[in-house]
This record gives C-alpha cells, structure tokens and sequence, in this order.
C-alpha cells in the first residue's frame, strides 16, 4: 500500500524532502519556521529582524559555557584547590550559559545583542582569568569586584 488508509493513488508525504532551504522559505512558510529570515522579505526589515551572526555567537557562547562549567567540575579541581576560585569558574559559566541563551532570544536585535556579547566576554571571561591567575588578572578586578579579594 502507497497511500493512507488504503488509498494507492495517494503518495506518503515525506517531511524531511519538503522542509525548504534556509532561501527557499516564502512568506507561508516562514510564518511555520519564525526564527528563519524570510526569502521574500525587504533586506532592510530583514536585517532589523534576524541577524545570524548574533546566533552564531550566541550558540558557541553556549556551547563553550557548557564545556567550560564541565572542565570546571571535573578538570579544574586537580589544579585549583582554592573552593573561592572554583565557585568563581562556576559562577562564570553559569552566567555564560544564562545569557548565550539570552543573547539567542535578542539575537535580532543588533545594539542588545552587542552589549550582551561584550557583557558575557567581559564578566566570564575575567572570571575565568581571575580563576586561573589571580595575581597577573588583578587589574580586571573592577570587571569582576567580587573576586579582588580571591
């Protein structure tokens, strides 16, 4: 039997064949796929409404947040014994991981998405460093106040 209920004339529908490319999207099927740049949309409005870039950067912000939480779970413990250092790394990540997904909601929005990103690498990224070496990261303290001390 090719066909549903019984039917030979009528072929099966197959979904992954008629899911359009990223420039085939009409404005019908744009409104099933939302977070997809439509193909007959004004470059300018298209612009204002999704930008990929932020995406990406959103997505391997994500992705390192999660790597670099599980390094400082399980590689991190061998070479920091400080309990202060290591929550700050988790604290890092947790922030990173929050926001990258932060950033993916904003992600058509340029001015938010770019002071999310520089956030998100300015408060981890001296986190991490802190975390690592105190002594030679020092003068980002005033990033990352709560770590001087450490």
């Amino acid at each position: 039997m090719n066909g549903i209920d019984g039917d030979r004339t009528a072929p099966l529908i197959d979904n992954y064949s008629q899911t359009p490319k990223l420039g085939e999207l009409t404005s019908s099927a744009a409104s099933r796929y939302p977070l997809a740049p439509s193909a007959d949309a004004d470059p300018e409005t298209q612009d204002a409404m999704t930008t990929p870039i932020f995406w990406r950067i959103g997505a391997a912000l994500g992705a390192t947040g999660v790597a670099l939480g599980a390094f400082g779970a399980h590689g991190l413990k061998s070479h920091i014994s400080d309990p202060k250092r290591l929550s700050n790394w988790s604290t890092a990540a947790q922030y990173q991981l929050l926001h990258s997904g932060v950033l993916l909601l904003a992600s058509g929005n340029p001015v938010a998405s770019s002071l999310l990103t520089a956030g998100i690498v300015m408060f981890s990224g001296s986190l991490y460093a802190l975390t690592l070496d105190p002594e030679t990261f020092r003068p980002l303290g005033p990033v990352t106040p709560s770590v001087v001390s450490a």
